[in-house]
């Protein structure tokens, strides 16, 4: 169950601080019994097994059997139905696992997809969980289906499930036999982090499972309804005087290809060649410098975008690799957003807006992407379980350039000035989950361009069962532009996390000037917030076809902070079921049964805006992924609660996977949203000197098609097209008074708003991994050069404008990129 509350500095000192003591105490009241964990002892080898899936070397006969797997579902606690064996031992350079995993062969399943794609796949699976810092909140896990296929994670903040874009190189191989299969992994010391001593005690799991049984278990009991995986491992002794070797990996890259397309109107060709080389080296044997020199981020799956009419940018996910890999540290605090280092320039849409007129203008060049010189980090966590992580990336001044087609003259303006971005972290992790967090990010930027510095300190304390916790946010902003700008943020949670009933109770509050958007992505301002979560988890329900279910329920108020001013009151609650033929469904409602203020959409006025009050419903779930047929739903009708009509909302999004072969796979994915008599900024009336708010009515309809082909564990095929449409037809306009009403102040009907909008992209990949570590892509990415405006066809159908989109003008770009894998240890004589 989920508590959150919000601390209003009117509330009398001694009812907060009594609240505060009941609701702590409630927490810390929660008792479990506790599990003795299993312990592994690992044995040193000078010979190293032979890694090739059969289990022949004399060694792994002297070598501890672990077995006696629980499940977690279908029967939890309850031994696993098929017995598995797992053994370990290690070198001065490794560690070496194998596994007998006895099954008929008939019940084992060999879907292949590509590296680290091993969630929800028609394959078994065998993991090996690593603490290395025996912190129950940091580790590694690294995992292999029965197709051979490999995946690997960094795991924070003791979850069983983490950074799926940090890669290791390490080697593994799988057998498969009438009645059994079996697997043996090397994983060298150099591909985890741990900290140097005499003797290591490491936290340790093994998981399994069985794909056509839907059957999982752990070699170490897991409770699920008991907060921190990393928490339930075994231990693993025996690892003795390990010298950690030198980690020293270099990445260096070569990319050739083609880029056409039409830029400010004009076409544009030309060859692309580039080369860099990314470079891992081991400060010591608990902290990685990550750097890369003369970046390249062309050969990235294309962004998701969509016509964004909400007051606030659109997140959109992060795709380098350099940024995905390994930043969980920065993550933790909530205030990197990785999007904004190497992003649009700040001023690129500037330009276009200014330089509109084509009779006037001809702008010959705008970047659209900054380019970095380099970029770096450095992380790790020493033996005193400190966690320090440094971030730098410089970006290059960008320029746009401007030719005037009357005088001749070549207008040259800067869109983004240099630019230098720093995060600094400090996490000290505490016994028994808790946790010190300190985070700084920094921007400077070159000229009178603003720099700003926000910082995080996070606080985190578990009681000694873990079953229940308090957590204490304190957060700073300060902003350099003509004068210093100083903001705070002040947050406070509560939760029992153990157990069938759970809960969080939370309070927030940010300053009107707290801005962290330099450098992070921030949805909410100058904000109020209290919130309550209570969930009810039950994983051993008594009804003949029903597996698991839950339940949640959540409030939520929020106001703004200075002046206090309501800003809207939230209910909701939720109802999940797994069925035992593992079809789910999700039954959803929530509420916002009093007129919300919007204080964004207008923000820049001064105003705020009153919107509906609403009720929305939604259904939504899947059916088994296990059939080659799949099919997942998220269907939702939502009403204003006003007695005005044609206020209805319709949410549809259904897509399915066939599984043509354990090679093959095909999706299809449709998205539908009707939202009518929508309220929200339109265009500001310069003889009025007033921003004006239009109702209108959206239409958005999203359509993709993707297609996976895996040849082997390390070659694979994917392609994918997608289209967006958005269309916007605007019923009538009004401006708003003080109070943010607007339905008694119509103004007279503006033409030229209604919009027919479209995007579309498709992006094909062909990945070799050649060797551990090395691998090729041969990538080819199209895209309209813009959006595709068809206002003048505002009668079209989705398909007709997919029909005329396929004609339209396209950009594209053809690569080919190779990446080699360099290790020191292997090129030292």
């Amino acid at each position: 169950m989920n508590f959150i509350i919000f601390i209003d500095s009117k509330m009398d000192i001694n009812a907060m601080k009594f609240k505060l003591y009941v609701l702590f105490f409630l927490c810390l009241s929660t008792r479990l019994s506790a599990q003795e964990a299993k312990d592994y002892k690992l044995i040193a080898v000078t010979e190293s097994p032979k890694i090739d899936g059969e289990l022949n070397d004399d060694v792994w006969q002297k070598c501890a059997v672990a077995n006696g797997f629980t499940q977690t579902i279908p029967q939890p606690g309850e031994p696993s139905k098929y017995v598995s064996e797992v053994r370990m031992c290690y070198s001065n350079s490794a560690i070496y696992i194998a596994a007998t995993l006895f099954q008929p062969k008939s019940l084992t399943c060999t879907q292949l997809t590509a590296r680290d794609m091993l969630y929800n796949v028609n394959a078994d699976i065998f993991s090996v969980y690593f603490d290395t810092y025996n912190d129950h909140q940091n580790g590694f896990v690294f995992k292999v289906s029965s197709a051979g296929v490999q995946h690997d994670e960094r795991l924070s903040g003791g979850d069983e499930f983490g950074d799926q874009n940090w890669d290791a190189v390490w080697t593994s191989k799988v057998s498969l036999h009438e009645d059994k299969w079996q697997i043996e992994m090397e994983i060298p010391f150099s591909a985890i982090r741990f900290a140097k001593q005499d003797e290591m005690k490491w936290g340790i799991n093994f998981f399994r499972s069985v794909r056509k049984l839907n059957e999982n278990s752990y070699w170490n009991k897991i409770d699920t309804r008991k907060q921190g995986f990393l928490a339930q491992t075994g231990t693993l002794s025996g690892l003795k005087h390990i010298t950690p070797p030198v980690r020293l990996f270099l990445f260096p890259y070569l990319t050739t290809g083609f880029l056409r397309q039409e830029e400010a109107g004009v076409n544009t060709q030309h060859w692309l060649r580039s080369g860099g080389v990314d470079v891992k080296y081991g400060l010591n044997e608990s902290f990685t410098l990550d750097v890369t020199l003369i970046p390249d981020f062309s050969q990235v799956i294309s962004d998701n975008l969509v016509r964004n009419l909400s007051p606030f940018e659109q997140h959109l996910d992060e795709n380098r690799p350099f940024f995905t890999e390994g930043t969980e540290l920065f993550n933790k605090a909530a205030i990197f957003y990785s999007r904004r280092v190497g992003g649009t320039p700040s001023n690129y849409y500037d330009v276009k807006y200014h330089y509109e007129d084509t009779a006037l203008y001809k702008i010959e060049k705008n970047p659209n992407v900054t380019t970095l010189y380099n970029a770096l980090k450095i992380s790790g966590r020493n033996k005193r379980n400190v966690g320090i992580g440094f971030f730098n990336a410089v970006g290059a001044p960008m320029h746009a350039t401007i030719k005037n087609k009357i005088s001749g003259e070549t207008i040259k303006e800067e869109t983004e000035p240099l630019s230098n971005y720093n995060v600094f972290v400090y996490d000290k992790a505490f016994k028994g989950q808790s946790s010190f967090n300190f985070t700084n990010t920094n921007v400077w930027r070159n000229g009178i361009a603003r720099d700003a510095d926000v910082g995080a300190f996070i606080l985190t304390k578990f009681n000694k069962k873990e079953s229940g916790m308090i957590k204490l946010i304190s957060k700073w902003s300060v902003l350099n532009t003509t004068q210093y700008e100083i903001g705070s943020a002040l947050g406070i949670v509560l939760a029992k996390t153990s157990g069938k009933l759970t809960f969080e109770a939370s309070a927030d509050r940010l300053s009107p000037k707290f801005d962290k958007s330099d450098m992070g992505i921030q949805f909410e301002y100058n904000n109020s917030n209290q919130n309550l979560n209570i969930s009810y988890n039950e994983d051993k329900p008594k009804a003949k076809h029903l597996q698991l279910y839950r339940i949640n329920f959540n409030h939520a108020w929020a106001e703004n902070a200075v002046p206090l001013i309501f800003k809207y009151y939230q209910v909701s609650a939720s109802y999940f079921l797994l069925f035992k033929n593992f079809w789910d469904v999700t039954f959803s409602s929530e509420s916002k049964p009093f007129a919300p203020n919007d204080f964004y959409q207008l923000g820049g006025f001064g105003k705020r805006l009153k919107t509906y009050p609403y009720w929305f419903i939604s259904i939504d779930g899947s059916s088994d992924s296990r059939k080659k047929l799949f099919w997942a739903y998220n269907t939702g009708y939502g009403i204003a609660l006003v007695s005005e009509k044609h206020t209805d909302y319709t949410f549809f999004n259904h897509s399915i996977r066939y599984r043509f072969s354990s090679h093959i796979d095909a999706t299809v994915r449709g998205e539908m949203t009707r939202d009518n008599n929508n309220i929200g900024y339109a265009y500001y009336d310069n003889a009025m000197h007033e921003p004006v708010v239009g109702s209108r009515d959206l239409r958005e309809y999203t359509g993709e098609f993707s297609l996976k082909y895996n040849i082997n564990p390390n070659t694979n095929f994917t392609a994918r097209f997608r289209h967006y449409n958005s269309f916007i037809r605007y019923n009538a306009f009004h401006t708003v008074d003080q109070y943010g009403e607007w339905r008694n102040n119509p103004v007279s009907y503006q033409l030229g708003h209604d919009e027919n909008y479209n995007l579309q992209n498709i992006d094909v990949f062909f990945n070799w991994m050649f060797r551990p570590g090395s691998r090729v892509v041969l990538s080819y990415k199209q895209w309209l050069n813009d959006a595709y405006l068809l206002n003048d066809k505002a009668e079209n159908s989705y398909f007709t404008n997919l029909h005329q989109i396929v004609k339209a003008p396209h950009a594209y770009e053809l690569s080919l990129r190779i990446i080699y894998f360099l290790d020191y240890n292997q090129l030292k004589i």
